[in-house]
């Protein structure tokens, strides 16, 4: 046999908050407004710091192939650099800078 559920008042005069509180429902109930503004500018400070990073890894790499070009170095680099490790990605990007810095 079934049991029929308990009769539902529409016309609470508990509001719908009050209502979900009660029962310990309320969803938001933790919610922090700081702790979200805190996580967003963690998340924009790691981001930023990624990007500085990288921006001085390939300026260093820009002057470090400047100043092997300078020195004439660069039979012995290029050697290295795509003999003996394999670039993929970064091979490209090499060897566009071992091309300008040749015939510049």
């Amino acid at each position: 046999m079934m049991m029929a559920h308990a009769p539902v008042s529409y016309d609470s005069r508990l509001s719908g908050r009050a209502r979900l509180s009660k029962h310990g429902l309320r969803p938001f109930r933790h919610f922090s407004p700081l702790k979200v503004l805190c996580l967003f500018l963690r998340f924009l400070l790691l981001f930023f710091f990624m990007l500085w990073e990288l921006m001085f890894m390939f300026v260093t790499l820009i002057l470090l192939f400047l100043v092997f070009g300078y020195f004439r170095i660069f039979d012995f680099v290029f050697l290295v650099l795509f003999r003996l490790f394999q670039f993929r990605e970064l091979g490209f990007f090499f060897l566009v800078l071992f091309v300008l810095l040749r015939f510049a």
